[in-house]
């Protein structure tokens, strides 16, 4: 999964000479990888949305992942909050 995710981030984008406002660029489903692999990262961390997990109620913790997830979500959607 991180090799897709890897491959993801540093194919084809270009680095800041193209509007980055463009909604085509904004478009995740623009994007054939992107929502499989945010679906992918997201199953991965059962604590954001399993309630009977061990870390759902700690804080820190689904703030790093959230973190995380934003941290993947930035370069296609830039204006993206938490």
């Amino acid at each position: 999964m991180r090799l897709s995710y890897v491959r993801f981030l540093s194919g084809g984008r270009s680095n800041g000479s193209d509007n980055r406002y463009n909604k085509e660029k904004m478009d995740p489903f623009n994007y054939e990888d992107f929502i499989p692999i945010f679906i992918d990262m997201y199953r991965e961390m059962p604590y954001l949305w399993q309630v009977n997990h061990p870390f759902y109620n700690n804080k820190p913790k689904r703030k790093t992942a959230l973190d995380q997830l934003l941290e993947f979500v930035k370069p296609v959607i830039p204006t993206s909050p938490i």
